[in-house]
């Protein structure tokens, strides 16, 4: 009820500090051009800060929708009128690629691949490849990887390999040339998890899967002991582990799956004992406990607090 009630109260702030900077710009605009600028920005807030603090609030993924889609409506017609505003131009980029996400939670994968073609098509005519900078190729790296994803959901198999090696190949590019930035290291390592779920459920060779496992495994582990009280480094490295039960299993490795099962177990029981409200990182921990005991033919001795936990999931709209 209380974080119901700060979620409400945060949003009506942050959405009446946008619309007000649009009355002042009704209001205290000497000249059409002035009115523009603040309109620009109350828009830009909307796109940017809302947005944000929405992302970081479980269950919000239909208000935060809402908001992106009444702030797209409004930016629109500014950049028909402005076509040549950059910052315009970005803002509407970003809208894209939020809603393209959002679209992709709510399971609406046509809509999502329109907006995330439509964010990768101005990233692009903002700034071509050859010129960005590395936070901007990898933020590029991120729109082909969710165009790879919303290809997988959509049975488009030579588009969803097509986007996930462009974002590979773009990740690998940028751990050679910065080896120890721990955010292009995360990103490799999840091209890695992508596409070894393309090489075990489409090209049908397992010891590809295992291989691209094992080098995402090898990432998680490195940033997990630069930061063994990340709890998103941690969820990670569990979350190699766990992949790798499966496949060992697959490919008849007892020993190996029963090395990566107890240390899939063991590491998500510290991200459980320190993050255990989030909701993402409880439902996986409850898949790991499951799995874990399924593989013994056992139930959980602490089954009571996973179907608990369960519930709170589903509540925070895990599915």
């Amino acid at each position: 009820m209380l974080v119901s009630l700060a979620y409400a109260v945060t949003v009506s702030f942050l959405y009446q500090r946008a619309t007000e900077s649009e009355r002042l710009a009704e209001e205290r605009a000497a000249d059409v051009s002035e009115q523009y600028a603040i309109t620009r920005e109350a828009i830009a807030f909307l796109v940017g800060e809302v947005s944000r603090k929405l992302n970081q609030t479980p269950g919000n993924t239909r208000a935060r929708r809402d908001i992106l889609e009444g702030a797209f409506d409004r930016l629109l017609p500014l950049v028909e009128q402005h076509s040549g505003d950059p910052i315009l131009l970005e803002e509407l980029m970003r809208a894209h690629y939020q809603l393209g996400d959002i679209a992709i939670a709510l399971n609406r994968f046509e809509k999502a691949r329109q907006h995330l073609q439509e964010a990768l098509d101005l990233r692009l005519r903002l700034s071509p490849r050859e010129s960005q900078s590395s936070e901007e190729l990898a933020e590029l790296s991120i729109n082909y990887a969710l165009l790879g994803d919303v290809a997988q959901k959509a049975g488009d198999e030579d588009a969803h390999e097509h986007w996930h090696r462009k974002a590979l190949e773009i990740d690998e590019g940028l751990v050679d040339a910065y080896p120890g930035n721990a955010h292009f290291l995360d990103n490799l390592a999840w091209s890695y998890n992508r596409l070894s779920y393309f090489a075990e459920n489409v090209r049908k060779d397992l010891p590809e899967a295992l291989g691209l496992t094992l080098r995402q495994l090898a990432i998680m582990q490195r940033l997990a002991e630069a930061e063994p009280e990340h709890v998103i480094r941690l969820h990670g490295l569990a979350a190699a582990h766990g992949r790798l039960v499966w496949l060992a299993d697959r490919v008849g490795d007892s020993a190996s799956a029963a090395h990566h099962d107890e240390r899939a177990l063991a590491i998500s029981e510290r991200v459980f004992a320190a993050a255990g409200n989030d909701p993402f990182l409880l439902l996986n921990h409850i898949l790991i406990v499951r799995h874990h005991f399924s593989r013994a033919g056992e139930i959980p001795p602490d089954w009571s607090r996973c179907r608990t936990g369960s519930s709170r999931a589903h509540a925070g709209g895990f599915t």
